[in-house]
């Protein structure tokens, strides 16, 4: 979606409610939690314009029971207009930096972070939750490598703690396949761990000659190996090659180059977010039908 599609669908303030209750963002239908039937919609002078109402008999004796229109919604605990928010999620899903989206919107750049925070870590949640092992078969070819992540270049700037990650990507994935993790060594028993929990047995492995994947043959995979010091592409197999892998620690170091202040207790978080947005054919499209699912 097109930022002016996205402000045309949110002219007014009725077409804004219509719009997330269409998405699955907030809830068309709510049940009062004193006599569990359905509330009903009540105009009222408050940011939203509206609100919940029950006034049933229950045992004799009318209740009043009201509950804002926010409520079990992502809006519920913030007194930004739905609108906003909903403009700051855009902002979030098409990587726009925090001072832009703080300067578009007129609001502080501490809004906007605690926003983004919370972005990121319903999309952490979710690669959290929906992580499988990549499809593998010996048709499927799943390039792996590890990578150093907060050395200095030249040898210059200050000296960040170095930070290993293993990663593999599915080879010509329309939606990328792919994982990342964490590793504090790079040994034979700690990539042979990851891989055993990370993709199918039986699946083609094409790796760098590190002598740390010298043992997937023996546990069930079809490895390939191409030698770095040689060439980057093996010159007999065209498909022995692990550009790919590569390609995608270039965009992870890019991704994290554009926030720079992260700290490392928060690399994971970024990474997962990495992987979201890799995995995502519309970054934006996709974190609406989470919503809609965590509001059902």
């Amino acid at each position: 979606m097109r930022r002016i599609e996205l402000l045309s669908a949110l002219h007014d303030q009725e077409s804004t409610l219509a719009w997330c209750r269409q998405r699955g963002l907030m809830r068309s239908v709510e049940k009062c939690t004193e006599c569990d039937n359905e509330m009903h919609e009540k105009k009222k002078a408050c940011i939203d314009g509206y609100i919940w109402v029950c006034r049933k008999m229950i045992h004799g004796y009318r209740h009043y029971k009201k509950l804002s229109i926010r409520h079990g919604s992502i809006f519920e605990d913030s007194k930004l207009p739905i609108k906003t928010i909903v403009c700051i999620l855009y902002e979030w899903a098409r990587l726009t930096t925090v001072e832009e989206c703080a300067f578009q919107s007129g609001l502080d750049k501490t809004t906007i972070s605690r926003w983004y925070r919370r972005f990121r870590q319903i999309a952490e949640d979710n690669i959290r939750t929906t992580a499988t092992q990549l499809n593998g078969s010996p048709d499927d070819i799943v390039e792996v490598d590890e990578c150093q992540i907060g050395r200095r270049k030249h040898h210059r700037g200050r000296a960040p703690t170095a930070v290993w990650i293993v990663g593999g990507v599915v080879r010509g994935s329309n939606q990328s396949q792919l994982f990342i993790e964490i590793v504090r060594k790079r040994n034979a028993a700690t990539l042979t761990d990851v891989l055993l929990r990370r993709v199918d047995r039986g699946a083609t492995i094409v790796t760098d000659g590190w002598r740390g994947y010298r043992n997937l043959t023996e546990v069930g995979f079809i490895h390939k190996v191409v030698n770095h010091s040689v060439n980057f592409v093996d010159r007999n197999n065209s498909e022995i090659h692990t550009q790919n892998i590569e390609n995608l620690w270039r965009c992870l170091r890019r991704f994290l180059h554009g926030r720079s202040n992260y700290s490392r207790r928060h690399l994971l978080s970024y990474i997962h977010e990495f992987i979201f947005r890799k995995s995502s054919v519309d970054c934006f499209e996709t974190f609406l039908s989470i919503l809609g699912r965590l509001n059902i």
